[in-house]
């Protein structure tokens, strides 16, 4: 990934999901980038670029405070974008919803942009709590993602 990357997370979330999907990703990448939060919530915005200034002394870091599906092409500002977004806010989601907004975004990241996703399956409670914070795994799958 070029340094002059934007990596642009759609929804951070709690502060443990962002320790535990959004930092090792973070730490993979291991060279200078921007980090750009998005989300409705204010405080989840501030425990992720918190989380990120105790970690890293080399990222620029920006929160949007907005709705994402109705903005994304806020993408477009940034030159090359890569939206992260490992949440389980596309598996909420009507079918037709869902593929429309993978359209918009798409469109909305040409050329250079990149969209790296992730959905929660229909799963219940304790097994998603289970592979998302209990399983000793979950570091080295997102490493592989990549």
């Amino acid at each position: 990934m070029s340094e002059d990357a934007t990596i642009i997370e759609f929804e951070p979330g709690s502060k443990t999901a962002f320790r535990n999907k959004t930092l090792p990703l973070l730490k993979a990448l291991g060279k200078a980038y921007k980090y750009v939060g998005v989300d409705l919530s204010e405080t989840y915005l501030q425990r992720s670029l918190d989380i990120i200034k105790g970690e890293f002394t080399d990222v620029e870091i920006e929160a949007i405070k907005t709705e994402f599906i109705q903005n994304c092409s806020l993408v477009k500002k940034f030159k090359k974008p890569v939206v992260w977004f490992p949440d389980s806010t596309i598996g909420n989601l009507k079918p037709e919803d869902c593929l429309n907004f993978l359209k918009m975004i798409a469109l909305e990241l040409q050329p250079n942009g990149l969209l790296i996703a992730g959905i929660d399956g229909n799963q219940d409670r304790d097994s998603l709590r289970k592979a998302y914070y209990e399983h000793p795994k979950v570091r080295q799958f997102l490493l592989n993602i990549l």
